[in-house]
């Protein structure tokens, strides 16, 4: 190979690797509906703290009694924490009240956490805007 051909190589290799680190971020919009908010109030199940999203599964009780587990995206472990939520704060058997947006199929009983409020506690942010 010419040197043109290998620096051609790299660059085009460099440039495809930045790319798809692009497209691998996305917007809120992909997958929660931005224009409704809801609120979940019920008991945290599980916490998975994790990057680059926590999520946080809630038992909540649906519109005819029945408890429906929702799978809550958050934002990364280290941006609840500046906001004051920790593990031991936010962990399971603790009673929330989220409020945030649903995923586009309700079904599928996933959504997007955008404030998180503890008995006798203030509400604290757990998400971020709607980009």
């Amino acid at each position: 190979m010419t040197r043109f051909a290998v620096l051609a190589l790299i660059l085009g290799i460099a440039l495809f690797s930045r790319t798809t680190v692009l497209w691998a971020h996305h917007g809120a919009q992909v997958a929660f509906d931005t224009t409704k908010e809801v609120t979940w109030r019920g008991v945290v199940t599980s916490v998975k703290w994790e990057n680059p999203h926590t999520w946080i599964y809630v038992d909540v009780k649906d519109e005819n009694g029945n408890v429906v587990n929702w799978g809550l995206e958050s934002t990364p472990p280290t941006m609840l924490a500046r906001n004051g939520t920790t593990p031991d704060i936010l962990k399971p058997g603790v009673e929330v009240v989220i409020k945030g947006n649903p995923g586009w199929d309700a079904s599928k009983h996933f959504g997007r956490a955008g404030q998180i409020t503890f008995p006798g506690r203030s509400s604290t942010a757990a998400g971020g805007d709607n980009r």
